[in-house]
């Protein structure tokens, strides 16, 4: 985040003298994508999304725990099919040797990371709704003896 203000700061500065950084606008979409997808897995693994209720369910009912697994599942499956077209688009951006204009990086192993770090979320959105459906053990009852 600092070397993305930092570029940005000195772009916006060099601009106004004449002097753009050729690469910032590569730099920041990099950074951006970045940020997004490394983000993604940590943030779903907090449940720190950002949540719309349009139907008022209390949680704790029944109802509540079927649109939560429901949620996550069909969540996961989509994180899922975001996970594979990255993957095959990091294919055919190999397959084309694509890189960016000015640094010349190659755009693939980007992608692929980002493939990567979807399925890493889609995986952690399947255990959570798995995990939701199971009944809670109760952790009150007293141990048998051995």
């Amino acid at each position: 985040m600092a070397a993305l203000v930092a570029i940005t700061f000195v772009d916006v500065v060099g601009r106004q003298f004449g002097y753009p950084i050729a690469f910032a606008f590569e730099f920041t979409k990099v950074c951006v994508g970045a940020m997004f997808y490394v983000g993604l897995p940590l943030v779903t693994l907090r449940r720190e999304h950002i949540c719309v209720d349009l139907v008022p369910i209390r949680a704790g009912a029944a109802s509540g725990i079927i649109v939560a697994v429901f949620v996550d599942l069909l969540s996961a499956a989509l994180i899922a099919v975001a996970a594979t077209q990255l993957w095959a688009q990091a294919q055919t951006l190999e397959m084309f040797n694509t890189v960016m204009m000015f640094t010349r990086w190659p755009i693939a192993p980007m992608v692929r990371v980002m493939a990567v770090l979807a399925g890493l979320t889609a995986l952690i959105c399947l255990i959570q709704g798995v995990a939701r459906a199971l009944p809670k053990r109760n952790d009150n009852t007293p141990e048998s003896p051995v």
